[in-house]
């Protein structure tokens, strides 16, 4: 919240709308924990062709990380991504000027995280689900989580190059505004 001179109050949407940020923060990642869950249980042990020769079902319990990284490596797996979860949740609570962009991003991303992180917690590897067969290089397979935290991730890069950017020019702007309003209210009172 900025407090002018006059005593003008500026305030950002997210102070506005604080409890609606929360809901819809809350929402998302309900929905995305829901999502990658109930994937994760229709097709765990399946095997089938979504679209031949692009996209298909093939369950993968994966030890390692993104597409086997770190295998072998469980406390390294579970823990980092906890203490990312950590560190997310801390900046959240500080950014100052959320935009429903960050809050829907940060939503999928702490959703998506839960998800891969329950099922290493709980199951000792992650379920992947989700087969691309059009890469000749190699076949990723990935499950909701890993498209959720993709996505949240872009929502995040968007915030970052566009929303703040343009946030800080309009926010300057509005001052500049003002403080010219002010002057000429002081030159009108000085001349009367």
């Amino acid at each position: 919240m900025k407090v002018f001179d006059e005593g003008l109050i500026i305030r950002s949407s997210y102070e506005r709308n604080k409890g609606k940020h929360l809901a819809i923060l809350l929402l998302v990642i309900i929905a995305t924990i829901t999502i990658d869950f109930a994937t994760k249980l229709i097709f765990t042990d399946k095997y089938f062709s979504l679209i031949e020769n692009i996209l298909s079902i093939c369950f993968v319990k994966n030890y390692g990380g993104a597409m086997g990284l770190f295998l072998g490596n469980y406390n390294l797996l579970l823990f980092i991504p906890m203490g990312i979860v950590v560190m997310l949740i801390y900046n959240y609570n500080f950014v100052k000027h959320k935009t429903y962009s960050y809050t829907i991003g940060m939503g999928f991303i702490f959703g998506g995280a839960i998800g891969n992180i329950s099922d290493r917690l709980f199951l000792g590897s992650v379920r992947d689900i989700i087969s691309i067969d059009f890469l000749s290089f190699t076949q990723p397979v990935f499950n909701m989580a890993d498209l959720f935290l993709t996505v949240g991730f872009f929502f995040i890069i968007y915030y970052a190059v566009i929303v703040i950017p343009d946030l800080i020019f309009s926010t300057e702007r509005m001052e500049v505004a003002f403080y010219k309003e002010m002057l000429k209210r002081n030159k009108l009172n000085e001349k009367k």
